[in-house]
């Protein structure tokens, strides 16, 4: 495992998301700067959505742990229905929360999930989310026939500035790397910082999309949907 020797990253999710990835990176020995640039919420009037897109469905896909806690919040797993995460954390805390967790994408994405669940002849999806959850699943199975239901179960709302507060500048801070977990992220991340030629290292392609959309460039994309796909995609570059 390589070090990140005292390199100086500044990560961009909820406080309570990035406290964890702090840990992780500390021990990697980086010099972590959190600033919480996104908010989520969970939106209360989506159980009896839920509960009426469950009913006579195949599998419900839970893509992050926000999605595993708004989902518990808000309904009850049907028998007969299986999860299907995205990655380990999601899975993990599927389990524990959910009482199962039936299928983990190898790759950590979408679009493997995808290819995974159409392996298995899933017929009758739904994603339970974010708001503004990417298309992946829903454009890679609805063409072989599936039926894919997307729920928002949550919101993320980028940060905004504080009052009496001034925008900071990503330069003065010495930075060598950003994470970006989300497009939500960047938003919240402009609002409140000047950015410069800091490196900015996305976790996906949505997130990459919205970095070129902005005008900014992608300095490495995350090949898997999570912090060691971070950085090992920030680790290429130095």
């Amino acid at each position: 495992m390589k070090s990140l020797d005292n390199k100086r990253i500044l990560i961009t999710r909820t406080t309570a998301d990035n406290a964890v990835w702090a840990v992780q990176l500390r021990e990697r020995g980086a010099v972590v700067i959190e600033r919480a640039c996104i908010e989520r919420r969970v939106i209360e009037s989506a159980g009896p959505e839920l509960e009426q897109a469950l009913n006579g469905a195949a599998w419900l896909v839970l893509p992050s742990p926000t999605a595993v806690h708004s989902f518990r919040k808000l309904s009850s797993l049907p028998s007969g229905v299986r999860i299907a995460c995205t990655g380990p954390s999601s899975a993990q805390l599927a389990e524990q929360e959910l009482g199962r967790c039936d299928l983990i994408s190898a790759a950590g994405t979408m679009t493997s999930l995808a290819q995974e669940l159409g392996d298995l002849g899933a017929t009758t999806i739904v994603i339970a989310g974010a708001e503004e959850t990417t298309m992946d699943l829903q454009f890679a199975l609805r063409p072989k026939g599936f039926t894919v239901r997307h729920v928002p179960t949550y919101r993320t709302q980028p940060a905004t500035l504080a009052k009496n507060t001034t925008v900071t500048s990503a330069e003065a801070q010495n930075l060598d790397a950003i994470f970006l977990a989300s497009p939500s992220a960047l938003v919240g991340l402009r609002n409140v910082m000047e950015l410069s030629n800091t490196p900015l290292i996305t976790i996906g392609p949505t997130t990459s999309a919205a970095v070129t959309s902005a005008g900014l460039e992608v300095a490495a994309e995350a090949q898997t949907r999570d912090l060691d796909g971070l950085i090992d995609a920030f680790l290429c570059i130095q």
